[in-house]
């Protein structure tokens, strides 16, 4: 049913279509002018890397968006989508995407530590938005998998914009895991590790159902071996990873529940006490901070764990520190 779809897709542009010989060539490293090839890719991933690295440090977004321009690491992914789409070896592309996820890891450390200002890479904005993957960045993937392999098998649809987006999402994670590993955050390295995982593989299954659909002939060559246990694997793979994120979503919204809950009763807690009123909740990580303002009339009240309003709260392992203007600090 869903292929039938994809391919009526391809078909309504089928005198625009890209001949299998020459979509192959363009995504498999070890078919046509394979040293070329090579040279592009390391040369590209590299400098985009380094780029996209130093936009993360900086918090700079359009530093970020401007490196991906001329990163190459979706071209080995949508490889590994075609040789599974034809039957052919997997294994050349895989280790290309192995090796330049190793190379923008290791860029990325190199950039934080060679950097004389020292930044906290906990409070930056670019490194929290891809340490906690969900459900969501897999769907956001797959439809920018999808948009990228379409724009491979048809000429009249530009591959630049879904470039461009597959690169976003590709290496910046990757330079995010060397910068926290580099930093000793092992479990924000992990977060940023796993949303790369998981874009990775929505834009494989989004390449292998596009190619799949696109009944993309296998190429005649005793080079081309073909790939045993690749698809099983990939099923494998793809039910570890949708498990880590349906993990991670309940992880987040159990946060948002408890951090809703620590606002609502804190401003329970400052209706309770005149002159005084809610300014903040601020999270950070396991540790809640809300702070109450005053008009002056009335000195601090007094703060237990068991205060109207404060006592509803039911924190998950949470640090709950009050904070009034005046200087008093209550943790709970």
């Amino acid at each position: 049913m869903v292929r039938r779809i994809v391919g009526s897709w391809i078909e309504a542009g089928d005198r625009y279509r890209v001949s299998s010989d020459a979509l192959l060539d363009g995504v498999l490293p070890d078919v046509g002018d394979t040293r070329a090839k090579a040279s592009a890719f390391w040369v590209l991933l590299g400098c985009s890397a380094v780029i996209a690295a130093t936009g993360v440090l900086a918090d700079s977004t359009a530093v970020v968006i401007g490196a991906m321009v001329i990163a190459p690491l979706g071209t080995p992914i949508y490889g590994m989508a075609a040789a599974l789409a034809t039957g052919i070896r997997v294994r050349p592309a895989l280790m290309r995407v192995i090796g330049g996820a190793l190379l923008a890891i290791a860029i990325g450390a190199a950039v934080d530590l060679a950097t004389l200002q020292r930044f906290a890479v906990d409070a930056n904005p670019q490194v929290l938005a891809r340490v906690s993957p969900g459900l969501s960045d897999l769907m956001v993937a797959f439809a920018t998998g999808i948009a990228g392999s379409m724009a491979l098998v048809r000429t009249d649809i530009s591959p630049a914009l879904p470039g461009v987006a597959i690169a976003i999402s590709l290496v910046p994670p990757l330079t995010v895991v060397g910068i926290t590993l580099a930093a000793g955050q092992w479990e924000m390295a992990f977060g940023a590790a796993l949303l790369f995982g998981t874009n990775m593989l929505a834009i494989l299954l989004a390449g292998l159902l596009v190619f799949s659909s696109a009944r993309l002939a296998q190429p005649f060559s005793d080079d081309l071996v073909h790939s045993r246990h690749a698809r099983a694997m990939l099923v494998g793979a793809s039910i570890v990873v949708v498990l880590l994120l349906a993990g991670g979503t309940a992880h987040t919204a159990r946060l948002a529940a408890e951090e809703s809950d620590v606002r609502a009763a804190a401003a329970e807690f400052a209706e309770a006490h005149d002159g005084w009123e809610l300014a903040a909740v601020v999270r950070e990580g396991t540790t809640i901070t809300v702070t109450f303002v005053g008009d002056g009339s009335e000195p601090a009240p007094r703060v237990t764990a068991r205060s109207p309003g404060l006592r509803e709260v039911r924190g998950a392992g949470a640090t709950l520190i009050i904070e009034f203007e005046t200087g008093a600090r209550v943790q709970l």
